[in-house]
């Protein structure tokens, strides 16, 4: 299973349909069964933190004619990586991608801090003066005449969108997928045959 969140990318496993994998799970100590599926949502997410890293602005700093440094800081490329989220009441398990906390860096004077604006280069946005800008789109005349009457902003500029979630996920999914339920497999008999062999596995 995947999910997309702003600013990051959830992949991960829920067993909660799978009548065979969840009976072969319930057999383990609670803990044995947390390591297994979270061992293998780790090993699958590792090459989408790669790729996104790899496709993540590099720093390239260079001086305006203001003597102002100004370009990519490399932060946001530094700050990538994941986290193993476990509900095992739900049966689910999750590694989420994305900018991790402790990057906050002061530059320029002012305040970076990855998580607040990795959607926006993933995605792409625009920069209005004097208000905020319209958003309506499509053939409702009536409801575009309307959402420019209340957005009064002028459009200065485009920053386009610059993926590197999306395609890191993307690239990888089937393989996260088919990595995932190899490892679970694997640890579970791996797990099992220690558990046998010392008299511990449940029945």
């Amino acid at each position: 299973m995947a999910r997309r969140a702003v600013g990051n990318i959830q992949i991960g496993i829920d067993v909660r349909g799978d009548v065979e994998a969840k009976a072969l799970l319930d057999a383990l100590p609670f803990r044995v069964y947390r390591r297994v599926l979270r061992s293998a949502v780790a090993k699958a997410t590792r090459p989408i933190v790669r790729d996104a890293k790899a496709l993540a602005p590099k720093r390239n700093r260079t001086v305006d004619e203001q003597g102002r440094e100004v370009g990519p800081t490399g932060l946001l490329r530094k700050s990538l990586g994941f986290v193993i989220r476990t509900y095992l009441t739900r049966g689910v398990v999750l590694g989420v991608i994305g900018p991790r906390k402790g990057f906050r860096t002061i530059i320029d004077g002012r305040p970076r801090d990855p998580i607040h604006y990795a959607h926006l280069v993933e995605f792409g946005y625009r920069i209005a003066r004097g208000g905020t800008l319209a958003t309506t789109t499509g053939g409702d005349a009536r409801a575009a005449r309307k959402d420019k009457k209340k957005h009064k902003g002028v459009h200065v500029a485009t920053h386009l969108a610059r993926p590197f979630l999306r395609p890191a996920h993307k690239s990888n999914e089937r393989r996260a997928m088919s990595t995932i339920e190899r490892e679970v497999a694997a640890g579970i008999k791996r797990e099992a045959a220690k558990l046998a062999a010392k008299g511990k596995l449940h029945k």
